[in-house]
């Protein structure tokens, strides 16, 4: 649950902060625009009930691509089935939906897209659970901001040569 002082912090839909991004609180989420040249970049969703890891892998990512972040799986779930994203990072314990539940769903409505799941609980029955639901590549933390650029890429370049097949 988001604290009155971060709650405050936050802007309504439409209208940007100095930095640029747009924060919507009916669920803790930012979307943050893309600079850089690529016309096309990759659109990452990051789910994590801790906004504060949302946070950390969005200023990691943002300089290649655009990036979403929920912290509800819930919500994350319909933006899914409503949006189209290249990659989805998804962390294996949250509250409402735990991950690799969260995975079986996404990969069994988008069975296109790469997920990846990132856990604080990186345990070899972990890493299987997560490739057995239909992960892409399972990450532990805390997360190396150029080991996760190089995941996010390598499932990038995956689905965009699957969609050429």
């Amino acid at each position: 649950m988001i604290g009155s002082a971060q709650a405050e912090e936050m802007v309504p839909t439409g209208s940007s902060p100095p930095g640029g991004s747009e924060i919507h609180p009916e669920s803790a989420e930012r979307t943050t625009p893309v600079t850089a040249a690529d016309p096309e970049p990759g659109r990452v969703l990051i789910v994590d009930d801790d906004q504060t890891a949302c946070e950390f892998l969005e200023t990691v990512l943002r300089r290649q691509y655009k990036v979403t972040w929920r912290t509800s799986a819930h919500d994350a779930l319909e933006m899914v089935a409503d949006q189209d994203f290249d990659v989805i990072l998804t962390d294996l314990n949250m509250t409402d939906i735990g991950g690799l539940d969260l995975c079986e769903r996404i990969v069994g409505i988008r069975p296109d897209i790469p997920v990846i799941v990132v856990t604080g609980y990186g345990s070899m029955e972990a890493a299987i659970g997560a490739i057995r639901a239909g992960a892409y590549d399972f990450v532990t933390k805390p997360v190396d901001g150029t080991m996760i650029e190089l995941t996010v890429d390598r499932a990038l370049r995956h689905r965009r040569l699957q969609e050429e097949v």
